[in-house]
């Protein structure tokens, strides 16, 4: 996020799509199984990453109103499978970081948007191999879409 702001500057515009485009390839060469399963949580979380990826890429300064973005994704990786006790541990943080809480340092905004993202991509593969905390299948916690054929 630091390396984009410096990049605005020496970059024409048509470089934001190309890099943005890269991001996303990676992200769904990445992620293509997991997507291909048909779980409604995994579109749904790996959609708001990839939003969240072209804010990061656009040109344009980004406002405070993310937190509130952020919101849409941390209550649904909290309310479809019960994180681990680190993975959680670490969301809370992110949003600690993000709020500012309880002190304010340079680049703690972009810090905690970034474990966030890591986070999201941790659950979206946690959710894919459907494992839970002790091992067991979490296929009953998390709803899927019926598969077309």
């Amino acid at each position: 996020m630091v390396l984009m702001a410096v990049l605005y500057i020496n970059l024409p515009g048509w470089s934001y799509v190309s890099i943005y485009k890269l991001v996303i390839t990676g992200l769904l060469l990445r992620f293509r199984k997991q997507l291909a399963n048909g779980n409604a949580v995994v579109a749904c979380l790996f959609g708001f990453v990839c939003y969240m990826v072209s804010e990061y890429v656009m040109p344009a300064p980004r406002g405070a109103y993310t937190l509130a973005q952020w919101s849409f994704a941390v209550l649904l990786m909290l309310s479809t499978a019960r994180l681990k006790p680190l993975d959680l541990l670490l969301v809370v943080t992110a949003l600690c970081m993000m709020t500012a809480f309880p002190f304010h340092f340079p680049y703690f905004y972009e810090l905690g948007e970034f474990l966030l993202v890591v986070q999201t991509l941790q659950y979206i593969r946690m959710c894919s191999e459907n494992i839970s905390v002790d091992g067991s299948a979490i296929v009953a916690s998390v709803p899927s879409l019926p598969k077309l054929e």
